[in-house]
């Protein structure tokens, strides 16, 4: 009986949950309030003020329809103003009495102003949210005070004037739980009930329930010449045996392992049923100086370093510098131009480091609010199984990326690999940012404008150079290689000679905690072979494939780019400036 008591307990818990819920879902109301807008006019974007969509609390919905394609975004509203520069567009906001209304803004055309490089918003590295769609688009967001909204269509056509906003409205709760998450308890109480129903049933018929068997003839007693044998004492069972004992734990058993199911199982996360994007900005300081937020945030450096790696992976697999070029410029857009070059003509020469699609070990974004921008990221290396086991020389990648203007995304500058014996030095963490340290400060042991002709002359001229004892040469494993290669390829019939200059790369200077700067720049070797005596060059490998040509009767002169970290102290530090990291490439092949 004790069982059949059970289950109808929890079957009473279950109705309480169901019966609740349900009220809750046909008698609480609306789940959600909305106010709609329509543009006063025409213009491609429209930019909607926080005070419009952070008048209710809770989470805010922008849905955007009516036109062919539909794009919402958000971001810092100097980015979105940035962005739009100085295209028209419709200024959405709430007036003192909560009414929404739009504003034609015609902002000042500065002449002799580049275009836009991007027409449509939609991909852009500036949102830290955005999305987009043929019929609507809709994008949920808690939106801080100094961000805003971008709407637009596709850049061309003029954005929809139909524009609605969403909030959730507070909803009636039991136990802390809304009615949807107390009709899904009540659905699994009832599961647990059942099975107790069922479990106490079959206990019932198995000891206390009528048993018809078919009758069978007397067997005859068996005699026993002792008085005990066969005789069996059996313990008797008062009332509070083993039925009651296990109906009382059965309840709070049942009841326990319900609500852990609802917990652990329910999908519902909050009243509105959609999860709550919160965007942060951090103004912090750094040596008591006020830094503007971090450009990118670690969400939008993941969504970046993702597209990054997306592109980085096609070029390398179709051997195609113009999808390259979407992401990549300068010095590393060059060597991978150069590289896939070659690996056409020979496809048994090696590629340059593949971008992983993996989360950056180290990243470091810059505090600003100007352009261009610069990103520092590190990538270890990802083990690669191989014949035999897995590829552990695999080198960590040191990235600079830049975006040169509001409607360019950001692109790789810079690619070097980290040197085994070299550390980078403490940076300030992603949240905070850092700024990038003017070319030509005097504030370094350095300037880093002067970085690359110095470390070139070094190269050429050794011990002899100006320069040599501001750069540490214990560890300086390119400075090592090149001494050593220059000097073993003499040849009787080859007069070779070397020239080192200056990249024509940006330099790019981000400040460490220590008051350093991590300083990025190029560096080209010029190797000139001239054949002697009449004979003619035999090129192979690399020269041969950039080259087009085995046999060359004339000289050749080859360009190797260096693709260089360092780090570079302040002024008055007893350290040298020191090379972190590196990359070779052979970038030209010229015969004169």
């Amino acid at each position: 009986m004790g069982r059949f008591i059970a289950a109808i307990v929890v079957f009473a818990v279950a109705l309480v949950f169901l019966g609740t819920g349900i009220a809750f879902k046909v008698f609480a109301g609306p789940r959600s309030v909305s106010e709609s807008v329509t543009l006063s006019a025409s213009a491609s974007y429209a930019v909607v003020d926080a005070s419009v969509v952070a008048a209710r609390p809770g989470v805010q919905s922008v849905v955007l329809s009516g036109g062919t394609t539909n794009v919402v975004g958000y971001g810092r509203t100097i980015d979105v103003l940035s962005w739009i520069g100085e295209s028209p567009y419709l200024n959405v906001t709430r007036s003192s009495t909560g009414k929404i209304s739009s504003k034609l803004i015609t902002p000042e055309v500065t002449e002799g102003a580049t275009a836009p490089t991007i027409v449509s918003p939609a991909g852009s590295d500036m949102w830290l949210e955005q999305n987009s769609g043929d019929a609507s688009a809709t994008l949920s967001m808690n939106l801080p005070a100094e961000m805003s909204v971008i709407l637009s269509s596709d850049g061309v056509e003029p954005v929809s004037p139909r524009v609605v906003f969403t909030w959730p409205l507070s909803l009636p709760s039991f136990l802390w739980m809304q009615d949807d998450q107390l009709l899904f308890l009540g659905g699994g109480v009832t599961l647990v009930g059942i099975a107790l129903y069922m479990w106490a049933l079959a206990h019932y018929r198995a000891k206390q329930g009528p048993r018809r068997k078919t009758p069978k003839p007397p067997r005859p007693k068996k005699i026993s010449h002792s008085p005990h044998r066969g005789i069996r004492a059996e313990r008797t069972r008062g009332r509070r045996a083993g039925p009651r004992r296990s109906a009382l734990i059965a309840v709070p058993l049942a009841v326990a392992l319900s609500l852990s199911l609802a917990s652990c199982a329910s999908p519902f996360q909050n009243g509105s049923g959609v999860a709550t994007p919160t965007p942060t900005s951090t103004s912090s300081s750094q040596e008591g100086i006020d830094l503007p937020p971090v450009a990118v945030t670690e969400e939008q450096m993941r969504v970046i370093m993702g597209h990054l790696s997306e592109v980085s992976a096609t070029a390398d697999e179709t051997l195609d510098a113009n999808v390259a070029s979407t992401r990549f410029a300068g010095a590393a857009l060059e060597a991978r131009r150069a590289n896939y070059s070659m690996r056409k003509a020979d496809p048994a020469l090696a590629a340059i480091s593949a971008i992983p699609n993996t989360p950056p070990s180290l990243f470091l974004p810059e505090s600003s609010n100007t352009w261009p921008r610069s990103l520092f990221a590190i990538y270890q290396p990802v083990a690669k199984t191989v014949k035999g086991g897995e590829d552990d020389t695999a080198p960590t990648i040191a990235l600079i990326l830049q975006q040169i203007s509001p409607r360019d995304n950001y692109k790789v500058i810079y690619q070097t690999n980290l040197q085994a014996n070299e550390t980078v030095p403490e940076v300030a963490a992603a949240n905070v940012g850092t700024v990038e340290v003017p070319a030509d400060s005097k504030l370094l042991l350095l300037p880093p404008d002067r970085i690359a002709a110095a470390y070139a002359d070094i190269l050429t001229r050794g011990e002899q150079s100006e320069y040599y004892d501001d750069f540490e040469s214990s560890g300086d494993s390119l400075r090592a290689a090149l001494q050593a290669e220059r000097a073993q390829q003499n040849a009787d019939n080859v007069a070779i000679s070397y020239t080192d200059r200056a990249g024509t790369g940006p330099v790019v200077a981000m400040a460490t905690v220590s008051a350093g700067a991590l300083v990025s720049v190029s560096v080209d070797e010029i190797a000139r072979f001239e054949p002697q005596g009449g004979r003619s060059l035999k090129l192979s490998g690399a020269l041969k494939a950039l080259g087009g040509t085995e046999l060359a009767p004339r000289p050749v002169s080859a360009t190797y780019q260096f693709e260089l970290l360092f780090f570079v102290p302040a002024i008055g530090s007893a350290e040298k400036i020191s090379l972190i990291g590196f990359s070779e490439n052979l970038t030209k092949v010229v015969m004169e």
